[in-house]
């Protein structure tokens, strides 16, 4: 006996709130192949409206929620370019264990289509487009994509690369360029592991002769902060001894680091800090220098 237009009206509004409720307890549609009868039953009822159903009711409910309804193929696009957003933002690879859990979601996606491309499977297997779209986008973001070997080796020539044209080591300090900053970290994460002989520079790794040989070839810019502040000091005093002035911030590149070396300290002198608290040797040191030399004493130029 089959029920009459009033009946299957009511039962359609009827399921049509166990929908909206679904939706609104699991964020997701039901799935129509569930273990689940309830969950089974209504993933089939929503199966038929997508392709039976154009009443205002649904066309709006779907509008709402347009994620639900998207295709697999659709899903895969959205968080690719997703993915892409994120490379843009940040110049790195989002994590799958971070406490974020959008860079999480976007993170374990990523992983799972190198995952999947590798064993050629699911979304990845051979003759998906989807397979070809992930290998262009590999390619355009290469570096991105790199092995940690592959990473550390071009990070240490990047390294090499600066520090022979610049003849300093890079510098974190906010203002620098990005660039600048993250090879700055870099370099001092790998001086640390190598101090403490840990991982990657534990005794006998490769990477280890790599770096005591840079180190070995660019001795002052390995210096520890004790070290350079003293080398620092004495080549000022080399300076003043010579020329009788300061150096100059419209100097060569060396008097120019020299005059804002010696800016930064008077300035921490003066005020107490850092270095130059209250204590501290080498506040005792610059003292002595300003009554040997007063910087008044001599011309600004």
């Amino acid at each position: 006996m089959s029920l009459s237009p009033s009946s299957r009206n009511e039962q359609w509004h009827q399921t049509f709130r166990f929908l909206k409720n679904w939706v609104a307890q699991f964020g997701k549609l039901p799935y129509q192949k569930s273990d689940h009868s309830f969950e089974k039953k209504l993933g089939r009822w929503v199966n038929h409206q997508k392709k039976n159903s154009g009443c205002e009711q649904w066309t709006e409910f779907v509008n709402q929620h347009v994620d639900l309804f998207l295709s697999p193929q659709e899903i895969w696009n959205k968080t690719l370019k997703q993915l892409e957003t994120w490379f843009l933002k940040f110049g790195k690879r989002p994590s799958n264990t971070s406490n974020d859990l959008e860079e999480r979601r976007i993170g374990g996606w990523m992983y799972a289509q190198q995952s999947n491309f590798k064993l050629k499977k699911a979304a990845m297997k051979e003759g998906d487009p989807r397979r070809e779209q992930w290998a262009e986008f590999v390619e355009r973001w290469a570096d991105l994509f790199l092995s940690a070997d592959e990473f550390w080796t071009k990070r240490f020539q990047q390294l090499k690369v600066w520090v022979a044209r610049f003849n300093q080591r890079p510098s974190s300090i906010i203002g620098t360029p990005p660039s600048e900053q993250q090879l700055a970290m870099w370099m001092n994460i790998q001086q640390t592991l190598y101090n403490g002989k840990k991982s990657l520079m534990k005794e006998g790794a490769p990477r280890r002769e790599q770096w005591s040989a840079l180190m070995n070839q660019y001795a002052d810019l390995f210096l520890s902060s004790d070290e350079l502040w003293t080398k620092r000091f004495h080549q000022l005093k080399d300076w003043v001894a010579r020329f009788n002035k300061r150096p100059s911030i419209a100097g060569t590149l060396g008097e120019q680091q020299l005059c804002a070396w010696m800016h930064n300290q008077q300035t921490l002198y003066n005020g107490k800090k850092g270095l130059m608290k209250e204590g501290d040797p080498r506040r005792v040191m610059w003292a002595g220098f300003l009554e040997q030399k007063s910087l008044t004493d001599f011309p600004v130029v």
